[in-house]
């Protein structure tokens, strides 16, 4: 069954937003490419879309003076997760 987690936590003067899920991973040789637009890493006839949510988050992240990152093993399911500067 699908499962995605969605946590925060703060720490050092930033929050760190993470989207966690038990989908099929992705091979650590893609993260270089993982936040590029258009950059696909599974078929499009079996997984649809435009391949550009990371990367508008990407952009989005750069805008706030953010930091965004990816763990991911093959099989075990990913997270993401965005560190933005925390505001007085």
């Amino acid at each position: 069954m699908p499962r995605i987690r969605l946590s925060t936590e703060e720490s050092d003067g930033v929050v760190r937003i993470q989207l966690s899920d038990n989908g099929m991973g992705i091979e650590e040789t893609y993260f270089p490419k993982l936040f590029q637009a258009f950059q696909r890493f599974n078929p499009s006839d079996k997984y649809p879309g435009l391949s550009m949510g990371l990367a508008m988050c990407h952009k989005a992240a750069e805008k706030m003076a953010a930091k965004v990152g990816a763990q991911s093993k093959p099989g075990e399911g990913s997270c993401f997760w965005i560190e933005v500067p925390k505001s007085a």
